[in-house]
């Protein structure tokens, strides 16, 4: 459900030219920061381009109370290259329950349903966006030790 949530919202958001890319790699003794958790706005390496010289756009908004990860973890990225997302609207109202652009459309749940699940079996959401170029979701799932393969810690 929730990677069909992030699907559709870039179809949504990317016009009938654009592309979404979906990948899933595997990375190992990652080191995520506590801004993953709820979301953050630099200029994402794909979508870079034109943008003030000195950096301006760049916004990152941590996430509080919350301590950074490390360890072994899946990540699915879904990228489009739509409309995206201000930071504003990224720190005050993409994860806010009930809270919808969408009118009847939608309920405004399903990315606070997503981060919540994300968090609640270790892992952390991370949100790239540049207004008119598009947004990235990168969902960070821990990978699980199989029995009897214990960390030699």
């Amino acid at each position: 459900m929730m990677i069909e949530h992030l699907i559709r919202n870039a179809q949504e958001a990317t016009p009938e030219s654009g592309q979404i890319r979906v990948s899933v790699t595997v990375e190992r003794d990652a080191r995520l920061d506590a801004a993953g958790a709820s979301g953050i706005y630099p200029v994402p390496p794909l979508l870079a381009g034109d943008g003030p010289a000195d950096g301006s756009a760049r916004k990152s908004f941590p996430a509080t109370g919350e301590a950074g990860l490390h360890g072994d973890f899946a990540c699915l990225s879904v990228e489009d290259d739509g409309s995206g997302m201000t930071a504003e609207f990224i720190k005050e109202r993409l994860f806010k329950p009930f809270d919808t652009t969408k009118g009847s459309k939608g309920m405004g749940i399903g990315a606070y349903q997503a981060r919540e699940y994300v968090r609640s079996i270790g892992g952390r959401v991370k949100v790239e966006s540049v207004v008119d170029r598009g947004s990235r979701f990168t969902i960070w799932l821990p990978l699980c030790t199989p029995p009897g393969e214990a960390s030699q810690a």
